[in-house]
């Protein structure tokens, strides 16, 4: 999902590397989104550019799907690389390769990593657990009054 200037070579090297099982969904959003997310088994994310802490990874985590990003921004904040996702160093293209191939080698516990990335978000961005903390903030705020 997602373009950008390096596109078209990113899908070249990753259909010769990865052949059938490597799929570019472009720039989509809403429902189409989710849904294709929801039949991912793996989401790349090689940004070389931290943007804060990308949504888009969250949302793969939420999907159940593996993520392997690149360590930028806050990545390491969510990420526990080899326990919810797998985490690669900026510009090393063989280090993507490797850990794609891991993933589909059979190698890796795809079942866990998927389960674990699916419970961070749970445990750690549930949108009850910020309404909670907003209450408390505000409760306080005017018991300060």
């Amino acid at each position: 999902f997602g373009a950008g200037a390096l596109k078209d070579f990113f899908i070249a090297k990753m259909s010769q590397i990865l052949g059938e099982n490597f799929y570019y969904g472009g720039v989509i959003s809403g429902a189409e989104k989710w849904k294709r997310l929801a039949e991912s088994d793996i989401f790349l994310l090689p940004s070389r550019y931290g943007e804060g802490l990308p949504l888009a990874m969250l949302e793969a985590m939420a999907a159940r799907c593996v993520v392997v990003v690149a360590d930028v921004a806050s990545v390491r904040a969510v990420i526990k690389d080899g326990e919810n996702g797998l985490i690669v160093e900026p510009y090393n293209t063989a280090q993507v390769v490797e850990k794609l191939k891991f993933l589909l080698s059979g190698e890796a516990d795809l079942e866990i990593l998927r389960r674990n990335a699916r419970a961070t978000i749970e445990e750690n961005f549930a949108i009850t657990d910020y309404v909670k903390e907003l209450e408390e903030i505000y409760a306080e705020m005017s018991s300060q009054r």
